[in-house]
């Protein structure tokens, strides 16, 4: 297992255990896992799979996003399931299994080549020859020997569906270890949200069967439910307009009037989503990293391990400000930070000896122009004459980012982070105006860091004692250099 950065074990283990209980039950189950874009759904459901494997399930990895270039997205399905059953007959001992396996193997790839040579859809004549082609050892053909002109996509997904069975039986046959089979669908977010609803669509009409009214397999998908909400209203509530509402979660669309549009959508999405899932689980956002530098990866160790105060300062940055973000966000930003700063470093000439000082500016400018996409941040000064003066620092125009629910909170708390005391300071000569300065020293990072941001032309600071390390101004120079060309 990778290293579990958000303590993800209890949660995966939760995720073992649904499948174990419905493997032991002989029960199909189809359910999703529900969160935002970044969270690391990712994550769980590769260590989840890993996990499934060594109890001996054949776990079919299906990512809509690598494969959304099929029009059709049985195609990518059957392909995935093509190259997994061709990886298992390699490990295959058994001649009577691999055997079957090349059958169901054959009917797939034919399958999937009929498709493509229909640009419009199944063409039933040929799927129906594919299919008697790859069972012709089989007594019982698993496609119906007539076709509906009207039904032919339905009729290759329930063969799909029996064949899929035939497999699991195949693979159960003097193999108590077997366990079954799990479908696992990822990326779904990452999809447009029409696509995603019909690869939703065909996994359902796979894992389910009509007949017995149940699901044959384990189907297991990452979602963000509230991103495909809104499609999935407009794909199947073509009736759903401002005039009309869906009042309750066991009730049908009907014509209600209604004030409130977006909780109805919300609502009739939820009814749809209960096609495709039994249960849905939203992913947590798991428990606070013990060491927060531990997502560096060794990276902190360029920088000097006497300056406690920095390294410090830079834990609290990734706990008090990076803790608004996904973690796809933080390891996005991460790896520009070591993109740009191992460029950088190619610079003989420069310094390295640095303090954690400039892995703190690193961050926060990396921050700002990739993951924002705003500027740097600003000096600003609070306080009067009843209160402490004190400097922290502002990110400009920040209304709406991306990933984040509470921009006022996250703002709140980049200020926070970045507060330190000044002192204010009356400056004249004679009949001269007055001017206010707020000056500083420099002996804390939260200080330091600030001599290379700007206030608006209404402040004025300064620093006050020994200035800023000359080799760490040049690094930090070379450093936006190198960040500005990069992005």
């Amino acid at each position: 297992m990778q290293q579990d950065r958000l303590g993800r074990g209890p949660f995966i283990e939760l995720l073992s255990n649904i499948i174990t209980q419905k493997t032991d039950a002989h029960e199909g189950f189809s359910f999703a896992i529900d969160g935002k874009w970044g969270c690391g759904k990712s994550w769980i459901l590769k260590e989840l799979e890993q996990k499934l494997e060594l109890q001996n399930y054949l776990v079919i990895h299906y990512n809509c996003w690598e494969n959304e270039y099929y029009e059709e997205p049985l195609v990518a399905l059957l392909s995935v399931i093509v190259d997994k059953l061709n990886q298992l007959q390699g490990s295959l001992t058994d001649k009577n299994k691999k055997e079957k396996l090349k059958i169901a193997l054959s009917f797939f790839a034919e399958v999937i080549s009929t498709i493509l040579t229909n640009k419009f859809g199944i063409g039933f004549d040929d799927i129906l020859e594919s299919g008697k082609k790859a069972i012709k050892k089989d007594s019982d053909s698993s496609i119906s020997t007539t076709f509906d002109n009207n039904q032919g996509l339905k009729e290759a997904l329930n063969s799909v569906r029996e064949h899929l069975l035939q497999l699991k039986n195949v693979l159960s046959e003097n193999d108590t270890k077997f366990a079954n089979i799990v479908i696992v669908v990822d990326e779904l977010d990452r999809c447009l949200p029409e696509y995603a609803i019909k690869v939703m669509q065909r996994l359902h009409h796979i894992c389910f069967d009509t007949v017995s009214d149940k699901y044959t397999f384990i189907q297991l998908a990452a979602i963000n439910k509230s991103e495909l909400l809104g499609s999935i209203a407009k794909t199947f509530g073509r009736e759903f307009n401002l005039k009309q509402k869906y009042t309750a979660a066991d009730v049908r669309p009907g014509s209600i009037f209604y004030e409130n549009f977006e909780e109805s959508q919300i609502q009739f999405g939820n009814y749809y989503f209960k096609k495709f899932f039994q249960m849905i689980i939203p992913v947590s956002n798991g428990e606070q990293i013990e060491n927060p530098l531990s997502l560096l990866e060794g990276f902190e160790e360029k920088f000097d391990s006497s300056d406690t105060n920095g390294r410090e300062y830079v834990e609290r940055f990734f706990t008090e400000v990076l803790s608004f973000f996904p973690m796809r966000s933080k390891l996005e930003l991460i790896h520009l930070v070591k993109t740009a700063h191992e460029i950088t470093a190619l610079d003989s000439s420069l310094d390295m000896h640095l303090r954690y000082n400039t892995l703190c500016i690193e961050l926060i400018d990396c921050l700002c122009k990739s993951i924002l996409k705003k500027g740097l941040p600003i000096i600003k000064h609070q306080g009067n004459q009843d209160q402490p003066h004190k400097l922290y620092m502002q990110i400009p125009d920040l209304s709406h980012i991306e990933g984040i629910t509470n921009t006022f909170a996250f703002e709140q708390s980049f200020a926070k982070w970045s507060t330190s005391s000044c002192y204010e300071r009356l400056y004249g000569n004679g009949r001269k105006q007055t001017k206010t300065v707020y000056e500083f020293d420099l002996l804390f990072p939260e200080s330091y860091t600030k001599i290379f941001y700007n206030p608006p032309k209404s402040t004025e600071i300064k620093y006050t004692g020994a200035g800023p390390i000359p080799s760490e101004v040049a690094f930090i120079k070379a450093f936006r250099k190198t960040l500005d060309a990069l992005v």
